[in-house]
């Protein structure tokens, strides 16, 4: 499952970030290097390593000279769990430990708690057509503190017809007051970008957006789906039933 999860997260970042217009992107022998336009944004400037043979001092330096041009930060996302030999290779090279992120699986539906409202506030749909996405995106924006620039990339109009990437929205009493997206690769289906907007938390939107989307996951053939947690999420997603499996390390230099 671990290298499944690897997969799915490459196929998000590749999605959203690596093959948009801001970015350069280098797909090298075992290796993927890209540069996502903004230099502060050390999460999607990447040094991706397909193949652990493909780290070595030559690929740092020529990674260092490339990141160097833009004056930029930048990261290589391991899962140790499914490249122990790349983590020691990077320490052994001087990385050091950026962030990590606890990754959570979960096999069938969450756990949630049903609304007692009637009839129900809370709407959750797939965000499709330039009005629902430009929302999605401006509560992504919001909650994620991105940029105009970077939000629009992570919700663009050819989404609406890429069969690996799907937005969803949720509305509380005809509000936009949540948003996420759903990845399908690897077998499996990648949860990212849960957030919901500061006067809507505590109403069970989150739950309702984890639900539809993992109900529309199993019916499409993905009954496993995983995430990255951050430190305030990780407690939902446990009592929704998700348990932690792995961690995510972004390492620098």
């Amino acid at each position: 499952m671990l290298s499944a999860i690897n997969q799915n997260i490459r196929t998000f970042y590749e999605r959203t970030f690596w093959n948009v217009p801001t970015a350069i992107t280098e797909y090298g022998d075992g290796y993927v290097m890209t540069y996502s336009g903004y230099a502060w944004l050390s999460g999607a400037n990447q040094l991706w390593i397909d193949d652990p043979a493909a780290l070595d001092s030559i690929l740092l330096t020529k990674t260092v000279q490339f990141f160097r041009m833009y004056f930029a930060e930048w990261s290589t996302l391991i899962i140790p769990q499914v490249h122990p030999e790349i983590m020691t290779a990077l320490r052994d090279m001087g990385s050091i430990l950026r962030w990590k992120s606890p990754i959570m699986a979960l096999e069938g539906l969450p756990l949630v708690i049903p609304p007692s409202d009637n009839p129900p506030r809370i709407r959750v749909q797939q965000a499709q057509g330039e009005t629902l996405r430009q929302l999605a995106s401006g509560i992504i924006g919001e909650v994620f503190h991105m940029d105009a620039h970077v939000r629009e990339n992570v919700v663009r109009p050819e989404h609406d017809h890429d069969e690996y990437i799907h937005h969803y929205i949720a509305f509380h009493d005809d509000h936009p007051a949540a948003a996420a997206t759903l990845i399908y690769a690897g077998g499996i289906a990648g949860i990212w970008n849960v957030g919901t907007r500061s006067m809507f938390r505590r109403r069970g939107l989150a739950q309702a957006l984890m639900l539809r989307m993992c109900r529309d996951a199993v019916a499409s053939g993905h009954p496993i789906s995983a995430l990255m947690a951050s430190g305030q999420g990780k407690p939902v997603y446990l009592k929704m039933n998700y348990r932690v499996v792995a961690e995510a390390h972004y390492m620098g230099f």
